[in-house]
């Protein structure tokens, strides 16, 4: 691994961790229970839902994820994060 790999891995790293603070802020805002929160948050967007559900059955599958499956990877969850 050269140094553009681990940055690279740094950025994904980093990109995955924000998105996790972009649903939690958004699975925490408004009325309801948690469980209605996230069920509304991934009702407002059922395209995004349904192709970050592909995305994470292909990844799944593949039995060695590189850079570029990953970062397709979270491009859906973007997406899904409404970003």
């Amino acid at each position: 691994t050269g140094p553009w790999q681990g940055a690279a891995r740094e950025a994904l790293v980093e990109a995955s961790w924000q998105l996790q603070r972009q649903f939690t802020a958004q699975a925490l805002h408004g009325s309801g229970s948690e469980a209605q929160r996230i069920a509304r948050l991934l009702a407002a967007r059922p395209d995004a839902l349904r192709n970050w559900q592909v995305q994470l059955a292909q990844l799944r599958a593949t039995p060695n994820l590189d850079f570029a499956a990953l970062s397709v990877g979270l491009e859906s969850v973007r997406r899904l994060a409404g970003r």
